[in-house]
């Protein structure tokens, strides 16, 4: 009776097994089991009720049963019912306490809400009943995958997936924790295998996307978003890495209507809207996103995310945004964007009082908003520092924790360093550091080795957290002819493993390297690749690069790492951590100028911030630039909107030889190897 039932679904045919189920249920009504195999074969067709029916008739047959309930909690978890689904769980294990499929699915439960000690406990009870099962093993695979062990997770879910290798869960977190590797291809494979079990799962379809987009497979990614995109035709991210293909192919047509369908699903938010302006623009298309934002904003005028867009695409168009502006103003007078946008005007025209006066209106309003906390910040460091540190200190009390407290605690230790209060702002620093902020943390240094290769020797620019990179890339943009290339530091980074880092360490070799930049249309012989981070792997892979690192005083680099940043996407570690990162960093760049002299520019800050021109000199030597670069306009890199600097004076450190003294002996032997030239 059953047996043809069962046979059908195995062969997912669900047609038949919803025939053969519902015949059978008509027949033999009394049976729990025959309503489970309906409620099965109607969620396989799509009818989720049908199935919620089916299951509780069978349940109101045999309420002992637990593995009816299991079933009750998997069809709930299908209608995005968490609630429903623990407390069908929790009647599994009542009626069968060694149910082990009920701790395992309680929790991935628990995974998925983020509730960790939770998912643990239903671990640590799955793992009485069967420390080998499947489930369990797929358990400790995604818990390892949330820790960061992506190694341990693929071997845990690998084991899974083979003891039962019809399970989608397990396929899919095992792709996820290839994808966690920076293994896209073996994500893929996985991703596939679990698509081909449940081909109507979009969230399958998302991941298998993100693996061919990490291997540059247009063709089929835009096959993988249209399968998606018909699922789930409201699908936002989709439909946002759908236009970006079509671009990259030069599908301009199929491009705007894309967004056209973006736009109009409504509600457009502001970071939404940036993403859809930098999309046409980097394609440079700034025609077509000024003809569909002005079609969207005629249908509905009341967006603020349709305006933030239209004013940065004026802005990047070199259109004239003052209409814009106007128009914003009638239709969303009291908008915090549109009043972040007027106080920044009004700071970048030399009006302090109005920006202060804008940027507490737009806070007022909203008080997180990060654009009119920077221009309230910036105006009170130029007027009154001892308003600053006050100010920032009660933004720093009511901030819950995260970015918005940092910010404000270096933003405090800025107006004590002004006031020449140095222990204060120590203090400050040393709380922003220690404040965890999600992000990625800074990348391991590998250990420095001589190693020689043949062909094209890439030219390679660097500089720590810290320091004077960005006057450097300057002077090497002014020389004609020459490609001075920043994609690492934002969306779509070329997938060399030189950074983003591969985990699995692999970096193209330099005919690779060269490889890539041809294809894009740049000339391999004459770019210089600025590098987030360099280490003993990037020369293990490209051989004798010639490398202009830019450096300073270890102390001021530490000092200015902690303050400014710097470009790299990194969350600082803890005071003696980066002391320690520098330290080693350093160290192993030292090691290499002494091996490669001829290979090495270590440029000192010194020389930027004092001799520019001999700086620039330096570079056309080492680099073989055929002119040096000019020095015009270096000054705009040393300082941001109100004159506020982006980087502290070479020396200064030493005010701080008192409050940092563990972390500057730590530094010290550096500094005594990186003497300023003379």
């Amino acid at each position: 009776m059953l047996q043809p039932i069962h046979d059908a679904i195995a062969r997912r045919d669900a047609v038949q097994a919803l025939a053969l189920a519902e015949a059978a249920a008509k027949e033999h009504a009394q049976f729990a089991d025959v309503h489970h195999a309906l409620a099965i074969a109607r969620q396989m067709s799509g009818d989720l009720d049908g199935a919620e029916a089916a299951l509780d008739q069978a349940i109101a047959l045999a309420p002992a049963q637990a593995g009816l309930h299991v079933a009750r909690a998997a069809l709930s978890v299908a209608r995005r019912d968490p609630q429903a689904a623990g407390s069908a769980l929790r009647q599994a294990v009542e009626q069968d306490p060694n149910r082990i499929s009920a701790y395992v699915m309680a929790a991935h439960l628990a995974i998925a809400a983020g509730q960790i000690d939770e998912a643990e406990q239903q671990l640590k009870l799955a793992r009485r009943v069967d420390p080998e099962h499947p489930g369990v093993l797929a358990v400790e695979g995604n818990l390892a995958l949330l820790r960061g062990q992506s190694d341990e997770a693929i071997r845990k879910l690998t084991r899974a997936s083979e003891l039962v290798p019809e399970d989608a869960l397990s396929l899919t977190s095992l792709g996820i924790a290839f994808l966690a590797a920076g293994n896209a291809a073996f994500a893929e494979q996985a991703l596939r295998r679990a698509l081909a079990i449940q081909p109507n799962e979009a969230r399958l379809h998302w991941a298998l996307a993100d693996a061919l987009r990490r291997q540059e497979r247009h063709v089929d990614l835009a096959e993988t978003l249209d399968a998606l995109l018909k699922l789930d035709p409201a699908h936002r991210r989709a439909l946002a890495e759908m236009l970006r293909v079509q671009l990259l192919q030069g599908k301009q047509t199929e491009a705007t209507a894309t967004a056209r369908r973006w736009l109009a699903l409504g509600d457009v938010s502001r970071e939404e809207a940036d993403v859809l302006a930098g999309l046409f623009f980097h394609a440079g298309d700034a025609g077509s996103a000024l003809v569909l934002i002005d079609e969207a904003l005629q249908g509905d005028g009341d967006q603020d995310g349709l305006w933030q867009f239209r004013h940065a695409a004026a802005m990047r168009a070199g259109e004239g945004a003052a209409d814009v502006v106007a128009r914003w103003s009638a239709a969303l007078p009291e908008s915090p964007a549109l009043l972040s946008v007027l106080a920044a005007e009004a700071e970048e025209h030399g009006r302090p009082e109005d920006a202060e006066q804008l940027a507490d209106r737009a806070l007022a309003s909203e008080p997180g908003l990060l654009a009119p906390l920077l221009v309230k910040l910036r105006v009170l460091l130029q007027r009154d520092p001892s308003a600053l540190t006050a100010f920032a200190a009660d933004v720093a009390e009511k901030a819950p924790g995260g970015f918005g407290k940092r910010l404000a605690l270096i933003w405090q230790g800025v107006g004590h360093d002004r006031l020449d209060e140095y222990d204060q702002a120590a203090r400050c620093w040393r709380a922003a550091a220690e404040a965890r902020v999600p992000g990625q943390l800074f990348p391991a240094v590998q250990a420095w080795s001589a190693t020689q290769a043949e062909g094209a020797s890439p030219r390679l620019l660097w500089g720590p957290p810290g320091s004077r990179a960005i006057e450097a890339v300057g002077l090497v943009r002014q020389s004609p002819g020459w490609a001075c290339l920043d994609d690492r530091f934002g969306a779509g980074p070329r997938p060399d493993g030189i950074w983003p880092q591969r985990q699995d360490g692999a970096i193209v070799h330099r005919e690779g390297w060269a490889k890539m930049l041809s294809t894009r249309g740049i000339d391999p012989a004459r770019a210089v690749d600025w590098l987030p981070h360099w280490d003993g792997r990037v020369d293990a892979a490209l051989g004798d690069a010639r490398l202009a690192a830019v450096v300073a005083d270890p102390r001021d680099l530490f000092l200015n790492a902690l303050v400014f940043g710097g470009p790299q996407p990194w969350t600082n570690p803890s005071t003696a951590g980066l002391a320690e990162w520098l330290s080693q960093s350093l160290g192993q760049l030292l090691r290499r100028a002494e091996a490669w002299p001829a290979q090495t520019l270590l440029l000192h800050a010194d020389t930027l911030a004092e001799q520019p021109g001999a700086a620039a000199q330096q570079l056309a030597n080492f680099f073989e630039l055929g002119v040096v670069p000019s020095t015009e306009g270096i000054e705009s890199l040393r300082a941001g909107l109100s004159g506020t600097p982006l980087c502290f004076a070479p020396g200064r450190w030493q005010a701080y030889a008192g409050p940092f003294a563990a972390e500057f002996e730590k530094l010290a032997p550096t500094a005594a190897q990186l003497q300023p030239p003379r």
